[in-house]
């Protein structure tokens, strides 16, 4: 059984913005839920403590209706990438009963909020958690998406950045991880001389746009202790432009 990897879960709900357009709806579907059985699986850890073959679900994905049959395709492909990848490799197997009272399975949730929405860019927050039974400590993350309405693609910032653009973001998020966890980062990530911002993205984060900008939000215990949960910094609109602006611009 694989857990996926990266952030801090937070406890969500699932949170309505108000309407900027009367077309676009986003909702809440399910992908899996209930108890699994992994296939070839038997468990030898502490069959009394807890059963490392059974994995209880809970994984749902935002879906957008509304728009143009291509966009909607395009935006719920991106949306529903993370949850099933999560629903295929972290509970797997065929449904079963649930566990005895008080045993210990695996477990996968997750679940979304949007965190920004106009009439031409919507961003989507996915949390997710991972846990293993018997292990010390549940896995979380976050993953941001934000998407162009015109046509369904997800934003890449650096696509529409010079290689001068992107370095300077670099610089700026180095310098803010600097001041704000001062005590809290590793010492590789304090004296790190590689880019965490690059042409081909984000290196041990996620990127996504909200109504403070873009914010570049790192996976959990890759440069802070676990307790940290996800640091993260707000790039301001001055380096790198709300995506309204960006899918209007090339590198040139």
């Amino acid at each position: 059984m694989k857990l996926i990897r990266t952030g801090l879960f937070v406890s969500l709900l699932l949170t309505a913005l108000p309407a900027f357009s009367s077309a676009l709806t986003v909702s809440s579907s399910v992908v899996k839920s209930g108890y699994f059985m992994a296939p070839d699986c038997k468990p030898t850890a502490d069959p009394k403590a807890y059963n490392e073959c059974v994995c209880q679900a809970n994984i749902k994905k935002a879906q957008i209706t509304g728009l143009t049959p291509e966009v909607t395709a395009n935006v719920n492909a991106g949306l529903a990438m993370l949850p099933e990848k999560l629903a295929a490799e972290s509970c797997e197997g065929t449904a079963t009963n649930p566990p005895a009272s008080g045993l210990k399975v695996n477990l996968a949730s997750a679940d979304y909020e949007i965190a920004y929405q106009t009439p031409t860019a919507l961003t989507v927050l996915i949390t997710y958690s991972t846990y293993g039974a018997g292990s010390e400590y549940t896995l979380e993350g976050t993953e941001g998406f934000t998407f162009d309405l015109a046509s369904g693609r997800i934003v890449e910032p650096f696509n529409h950045l010079k290689p001068e653009q992107v370095a300077k973001a670099d610089s700026f998020v180095k310098r803010e991880l600097l001041k704000k966890y001062p005590a809290a980062l590793y010492d590789e990530a304090k004296a790190r001389t590689e880019p965490f911002l690059t042409e081909n993205g984000c290196d041990l984060c996620t990127m996504f746009y909200s109504k403070d900008g873009w914010v570049v939000r790192f996976q959990i215990d890759s440069i802070a202790p676990l307790p940290i949960g996800e640091p993260e910094v707000v790039v301001p609109a001055d380096l790198i432009a709300a995506p309204e602006t960006l899918i209007t611009q090339t590198k040139g």
